[in-house]
């Protein structure tokens, strides 16, 4: 029943009403009272259906509507309204799937900014066409998320919509990678087939199933070494199958016959020379009309090249996947924002943690976020790509240790970063540079003290021995000759002994004063120091008559009076180990080596064996007797104690009677230059010059 029209009830109301107004004048019947109350009950009871039948209506839009928006917000396709610039004006669920971003965030953003660069151009002439046109457009784009994630391929189709204002576009939005990468793989899947046929690689195959007789091209027999007539049937086929393989491809071929289905086979051939190949065979079955087997027709591949590639590939991803799980260093591959993708062994042992717990908790579980170096190691990492230090790292039972890193950005095929780190526990190697550093503090501080003690023992050791030297001396003047010969030659041996000790004291002094009266090192000229030490050499030099050739020295950086030493030392050496009746001849030059200056006393003397080139920079280690040569054994000792605490080294080179040649080096001065003139020192009887030019 319908229900009855309001504006009819209006109207049969007033009607009645007027009816009313007309009899005023008397009283209603009761008849007329009773007809009136009952056409109201009746319209009452009207009206309540109608009411009933508008809330029903009203929930059933509702349900539409909450339809619509499920819909419209789970389609498999993101719905965006845009306008003519690109900016989002709204979106469905799906669309802020597919960037990755809320549909709070995406309202007001363009739709550009998650395109890649390439098709930014054409998509605003595509916005344009949509809006000119009335009609659906189509376009095509590269697209990636608001997180910077993988790229993906977008078709969008839009259109303008009549409804909305004149620069408002509709537009779908869909995920076509997977078309994309399929026709990308046809693509690639045909150029493969065109240059397999150009190179001639591509043979067909055809078995005449009724006949049994197999068809393989000659040139592909004769590049393989096999007759012609050695491949007649399917069996002869089949025989050159690997053994492995044969079951497999009768297999698949007695499938095929079956249903004429296609197929695609790869498996090896043992050609006549015993060579294995691999080939690939493609293709279908072909049936008469009942539905028999009538022939298989085939696309024959030689792939030998390819497997082994893939061969080669897959021993080089096996020697990586051990190289990576058996390192004594932590291993991890994490991504820009610090997800862990693999950990080995290793980082699962130093972290005391197993690979899905370091997967779970990612680089915050395992980084002590308060090392200060951090910032400063993740801001080298972005700006140069690598890193190389040490960190602070976070075991999980909480305790932290050092950890030495190595940490590399590089890019995959798809352009996504990630980030290579090899963390290795440096603790045991911290304690032992703790416990070095001790030791060597505890050294030190014994060298000092030892230095302090040989300074003040050989200081207070000259006192008493001068007054013994003394009075034996005094002894010796005053009664010699007036005690026995034995009394006389017990003198001599005293006052020869007690001489010898003050020269032992006096060069151990000079020893401890290296370290304790060491000065700064500044920049010396050389040829000054060297002219020093000939000064006080000149008694020594002109009582053996010889003659010491100076050539241009250098600036360098050096303590003057212990670089004067050095010399006096060397040149003394020689002059004093020199060969019989041949007057010393000795050249003192420098070259540079680097940021090095390398200094050389070369003489004449007596020159020294190999075997003794070490021994005699040793403290007190002497090659003669006191009878021979006199001297305590220090003064390359000395040497070379100098040299070290310039940062350079000593060494000799010799030939027995022939002579010796001392080299040392020391750091370049501020110029490093050498000085532009030759001085000699000659001391030849009847001419005693010194500091004379040579121009």
């Amino acid at each position: 029943m319908m229900p009855p029209d309001p504006a009819d009830l209006r109207r049969r109301a007033e009607e009645a009403l007027k009816t009313c107004e007309t009899d005023r004048s008397g009283p209603l019947s009761s008849e007329t009272a009773l007809a009136l109350v009952h056409e109201l009950q009746v319209h009452q009871i009207e009206l309540e259906l109608q009411n009933e039948e508008l809330v029903q209506t009203r929930h059933e839009a509702e349900a539409l509507r909450d339809q619509y928006i499920d819909l419209y917000d789970f389609a498999p396709v993101g719905y965006f309204t845009i306008d003519r610039h690109g900016t989002i004006l709204a979106l469905n669920l799906t669309g802020s799937v597919l960037l990755s971003e809320s549909r709070q965030a995406l309202v007001g953003a363009r739709l550009q900014f998650f395109m890649h660069p390439d098709f930014l151009r054409a998509f605003t002439a595509f916005c344009d066409r949509v809006l000119q046109s009335g009609t659906t457009e189509t376009f095509e784009a590269e697209v990636s998320g608001a997180r910077g994630g993988p790229r993906w391929y977008a078709l969008l189709k839009g259109r303008a919509d009549p409804a909305f204002p004149a620069d408002r576009i509709r537009l779908v939005l869909s995920d076509i990678t997977e078309r994309k990468e399929a026709e990308e793989a046809l693509r690639e899947s045909e150029k493969r087939l065109r240059l397999a046929q150009e190179r001639g690689d591509v043979r067909m195959w055809d078995w005449d199933v009724a006949a049994d007789r197999v068809t393989v091209p000659p040139d592909f027999l004769g590049h393989h070494g096999i007759a012609w007539e050695a491949i007649r049937t399917f069996s002869d086929w089949e025989r050159m199958i690997h053994p492995d393989d044969r079951k497999r491809v009768a297999a698949e071929h007695v499938a095929t016959l079956a249903t004429g289905e296609p197929f695609d086979l790869e498996f090896r051939l043992v050609v006549p020379s015993g060579e294995v190949r691999w080939v690939q065979l493609g293709g279908g079955g072909l049936t008469d009309e009942r539905g028999g087997p009538v022939q298989v027709l085939g696309v024959l591949i030689d792939v030998t090249a390819r497997k082994q590639a893939e061969d080669d590939l897959r021993k080089s991803e096996e020697r990586y996947r051990s190289l990576v799980e058996n390192n004594i260093d932590a291993v991890l591959l994490t991504s820009l924002d610090g997800a862990i993708l693999v950990a080995n062994a290793e980082a699962c042992r130093i972290f005391g943690m197993t690979q899905e717990e370091l997967i779970r908790g990612g680089w915050d579980a395992i980084i002590d976020r308060s090392d200060p170096r951090l910032a400063a190691a993740q801001e080298e990492r972005d700006r140069t790509g690598r890193f190389r230090g040490e960190l602070t790292y976070r075991r999980k039972d909480g305790s932290v240790f050092p950890g030495e890193v190595a940490t590399a950005l590089f890019t995959d095929p798809r352009g996504t970063r990630w980030v290579t780190r090899i963390i290795r526990d440096i603790t045991d190697r911290k304690k032992a540079e703790e416990a070095l550093q001790d030791y060597a503090e505890r050294l030190r501080a014994s060298n000092e003290e030892l230095q302090r003690f040989a300074y003040v023992a050989s200081h207070d050791l000259q006192e008493p021995l001068r007054s013994i030297v003394s009075f034996s001396q005094l002894l010796d003047r005053r009664y010699r000759g007036r005690l026995d010969k034995d009394a006389d030659e017990y003198l001599s041996f005293i006052v020869e002994g007690g001489m010898r000790m003050q020269a032992l004291i006096r060069d151990l002094l000079q020893v401890s004063r290296v370290e304790t009266g060491a000065r700064p090192l500044e920049p010396t000229d050389a040829a000054g120091v060297v002219a020093g030490a000939l000064r006080a050499l000149e008694a020594p030099l002109r009582e053996a008559d010889g003659m010491v050739t100076v050539g241009p020295m250098p600036r360098v950086m050096a303590d003057a009076a212990q670089l004067e030493q050095v010399f006096t030392n060397l040149i003394g050496n020689a002059i004093k180990y020199r060969r019989g009746g041949v007057p010393p001849a000795i050249t003192v030059s420098a070259e540079r080596q680097g940021e090095m200056w390398e200094f050389a006393v070369r003489d004449n003397g007596i020159g020294i064996e190999a075997e003794y080139f070490d021994r005699i920079f040793v403290m007190f280690q002497r090659l003669h007797t006191h009878d021979e040569y006199e001297g305590t054994g220090i003064g390359l000792a000395v040497v070379k104690k100098i040299v070290d605490r310039h940062g350079g080294k000593v060494w000799v080179e010799s030939t027995p009677g022939e002579g010796a040649t001392f080299f040392f080096t020391l750091p370049g001065g501020v110029d490093g230059g050498l000085g532009e003139k030759e001085m000699s020192t000659c001391n030849c009887s009847g001419c005693a010059q010194r500091g004379m030019t040579k121009g």
